[in-house]
């Protein structure tokens, strides 16, 4: 089943989603290749904090949250900091629709350009989305030294009024 825009409904996101956020990121962490042990070494980790709601929006399909996204102006530019899909809708066009409202609000701020430090499973969904390969940083896991993360540079298109 793919997913159509209006399926979706967006809102932003408030600290009684964060105990459903955290699960959503630790259960669609379970999609990569990641050791039980790994996982469960990050499960504090992946945890959404209440001062994060700010920043994100929140996709409701059927009244429960499927998906969400964050930017957030660090130091040397605007990222992506979040992108999560709900586990069972994973490689259903949710993450599509995450990314273009997430292009939407970006260019609606007047952001031009986006960092994407991407989870290494996630790099063919980043480029099928326009981003820009730049490299990879380093980024060492349990069972897993020698692993990185590719980091991608996104445009953000420019509004039309």
């Amino acid at each position: 089943m793919t997913i159509h825009p209006p399926s979706l409904r967006f809102r932003q996101a408030q600290v009684a989603d964060v105990p459903t956020l955290s699960q959503l990121v630790r259960e669609s962490m379970t999609v990569w290749p990641y050791t039980a042990r790994q996982l469960s070494a990050w499960h504090d980790s992946l945890a959404i904090e209440s001062s994060d709601v700010m920043d994100l929006q929140v996709a409701e399909m059927d009244g429960q949250i499927v998906g969400f996204f964050g930017l957030s102006l660090k130091l040397g530019g605007w990222r992506l900091e979040h992108m999560w899909v709900a586990r069972h809708l994973v490689g259903q066009g949710v993450g599509r629709v995450l990314m273009q409202r997430c292009l939407a609000v970006a260019s609606s701020l007047g952001i031009a350009e986006v960092l994407i430090y991407a989870e290494p499973g996630a790099a063919a969904f980043y480029r099928a989305m326009g981003a820009e390969h730049l490299g990879f940083i380093r980024a060492p896991v349990i069972e897993q030294p020698d692993r990185v993360l590719p980091l991608f540079s996104l445009a953000i298109p420019l509004r039309e009024e």
